[in-house]
């Protein structure tokens, strides 16, 4: 006979109400993260500086100050040389690019010419109603006009948001300045945050605190490591594709498209897709349809392979991490691809203590088998 099992509400409202209070807390953290960046990036930093903080101190017998500024120049010296050498390559392919403006801007117009040219020349080889010829060729104007007016805002929006940087450049250094200093005094003094919060904060919430940090951190780090798996792909693909095409500066262009691609609101198609219009209406058609292909391979693969990446590396079933990046999709926009598969990582270590601890068997009040079995005897 089956045991019988009786279903405890008081238990599982209390647990719903439970769960409630933690979805809740996490949303509020996460826009509290948001507000308070410059001191989210510094836990991160003096995180990822941490051993070489911790090396540095026992290998050369230094104090910890300063091996927590050498450890934080040093990593300021790889971030700011990375950065350095794209900015640099980039701009001096923009000072090259402008250089040739006076050759293929006439070009350009003049592509457009031909092209309106072709196309007249071609309906009315087809004897149509002059009524639908003009009313195609008014139909391939307007579009025309639409990309020239899109690229114009686009190279606007360039602008202005170039212009908004250097005027923001005040506060950028003191959001640097503060994200550093804020970084040494976490890394110079985890021992006595760490101390004051254990004197405040219950062990029983320090730890679970410290797991799901932990977990989020692993989460990050996966997550970093995937992006770069991804990018690294797509820098294949392009380099690949744009050698293969006999693209002048391949190398650098693949770098540069491969790191817009890993930006959540841009991707290859920033650059690619206006790349083939621009082909088209030089008359360069053959060019356009290979750099049209190529962004459409690399689009598949992306989609193919990156929740698998994504969900190899940060520990979750791969459906689940597209579960989670299209819900947060939904709810936060282009920037849930990130935070979804984030606050998953934090349901899944807040459900699985829940599971460990048996609040989830302690709902169902199951009698023995053996007793329920005597019963009927």
């Amino acid at each position: 006979m089956e045991a019988e099992i009786k279903f405890n509400y008081k238990k599982a409202l209390k647990l719903t109400l439970n769960l409630l209070v933690i979805l809740c807390a996490t949303v509020i953290v996460l826009k509290l993260a948001v507000f308070f960046l410059p001191f989210v990036i510094a836990f991160i930093i003096s995180k990822i500086i941490s051993h070489p903080v911790d090396l540095i101190t026992k290998k050369f017998h230094l104090p910890r100050t300063l091996a927590v500024i050498i450890s934080l120049l040093g990593f300021i010296a790889i971030i700011g040389g990375v950065v350095y050498f794209f900015v640099a390559a980039l701009f001096r392919e923009v000072i090259s690019l402008a250089g040739q403006t006076n050759y293929i801007f006439p070009l350009l117009y003049n592509n457009i010419n031909d092209l309106i040219s072709r196309f007249n020349f071609f309906y009315q080889n087809l004897n149509l109603a002059p009524d639908m010829v003009q009313g195609i060729q008014d139909s391939v104007l307007g579009i025309i006009n639409s990309l020239l007016t899109s690229l114009s805002s686009g190279i606007n929006a360039a602008a202005n948001a170039a212009v908004n940087i250097i005027v923001s450049l005040p506060n950028i250094i003191i959001y640097i300045i503060i994200t550093l200093l804020s970084t040494f005094f976490i890394s110079n003094d985890s021992k006595f945050i760490s101390d004051s919060l254990e004197k405040h904060i219950p062990l029983k919430w320090l730890i679970r605190v410290q797991s799901v940090i932990n977990d989020l951190f692993h989460a990050l780090g996966g997550y970093l490591k995937a992006q770069g798996i991804l990018i690294t792909i797509t820098f294949c693909e392009l380099l690949i594709g744009l050698s293969l095409f006999k693209v002048r500066y391949a190398l650098i262009l693949a770098i540069v498209i491969a790191i817009i691609d890993a930006l959540p609101i841009l991707g290859t198609g920033t650059v690619l897709i206006p790349w083939a219009i621009v082909s088209v209406v030089m008359g360069n058609y053959k060019f356009a349809v290979c750099i049209f292909g190529l962004y459409l391979f690399i689009l598949v693969v992306r989609q193919l392979i990156e929740p698998k990446i994504v969900g190899t590396q940060i520990g979750i079933y791969p459906l689940l991490t597209l579960i989670a990046m299209y819900t947060g999709t939904q709810f936060a926009g282009i920037w849930g691809l990130i935070l979804g598969p984030i606050v998953l990582i934090v349901l899944k270590n807040i459900l699985g203590s829940i599971y460990e601890s048996g609040a989830l068997k302690e709902i169902f009040d199951g009698r023995d088998l053996t007793e329920t079995s005597k019963k009927y005897e």
